[in-house]
C-alpha cells in the first residue's frame, strides 16, 4: 500500500464522506498548511510542477473523526513499525 495519495484519491475520498469543497479549496489549504496530514513543494520556475503530498492514514484518521460515513482505519492495515532491509 502507498503511504502517500494523490489530491484527486483525497477529493473524491471527501466527496464519499459528505464534506464538499472544491479540488480548489483542498489544493489552497494544501499550500496554506492548513491540514497536518499534507505537504506542498512549490514549483521553482515554470517548468516544474508543485507537488501535493497527502500521507494516507493521517488523512484517513482525520476524515473518520469527521464523518459516519468513514470507517476507521484498521489496524490490519497499518504498516508495521521499524526499518526492513
Amino acid at each position: 500500500m502507498n503511504m502517500t495519495i494523490r489530491p484527486k484519491e483525497a477529493w473524491d475520498m471527501l466527496q464519499d464522506a459528505g464534506i464538499i469543497i472544491s479540488m480548489e479549496k483542498l489544493k489552497q489549504g494544501i499550500r496554506h498548511g492548513v491540514w497536518s496530514w499534507a505537504d506542498y513543494i512549490a514549483a521553482e520556475d515554470e517548468n516544474q510542477k508543485e507537488v501535493y503530498i497527502i500521507y494516507r492514514i493521517p488523512f484517513h484518521r482525520w476524515l473518520a473523526a469527521r464523518s459516519p460515513y468513514v470507517k476507521p482505519i484498521s489496524e490490519e492495515i497499518m504498516p508495521t513499525s521499524g526499518m526492513h532491509s
